[in-house]
């Protein structure tokens, strides 16, 4: 993997981390870094242990980056943005899907090189058992 391509993936897991992170804040009022690593569920591991790092160990030069993304999330009622997800498709899980609609917006050359697509859960399970 070139930089650029870990810088994109650094850059992505720390937006949907708070995405997460903000979808599990029982409280509107407050969120930081701290609050972050705390709420991030522990059945992603990975994922909880990264923000840990953001919380403990960020540098300097990104610090800024993840503080302006962490007030859009503050300002943000991700409950109330997601509402309406799953009403219109089969999708229920907002933490799964999510990914697989921020990078058709994102970056759609991306989604389709990574196969990134939604699969519905029947065709999961038979796969599973398969």
């Amino acid at each position: 993997m070139d930089e650029e391509g870990f810088a994109d993936i650094y850059a992505q897991t720390i937006t949907y981390g708070l995405f997460t992170a903000r979808l599990h804040d029982p409280t509107l009022e407050t969120f930081d870094r701290d609050e972050a690593a705390r709420l991030l569920p522990k059945s992603n591991p990975f994922l909880k242990r990264f923000f840990q790092s953001l919380r403990d160990d960020l540098d300097e030069w990104i610090e800024w980056i993840v503080d302006d993304l962490i007030e859009i999330f503050l300002a943000s009622d991700v409950k109330k943005l997601l509402e309406w997800y799953g009403k219109t498709s089969a999708r229920n899980d907002p933490i799964i899907h999510f990914y697989e609609d921020f990078l058709a917006s994102y970056d759609k050359k991306l989604r389709k090189a990574k196969w990134v697509y939604y699969t519905p859960q029947p065709v999961v399970d038979f796969i599973i058992r398969w």
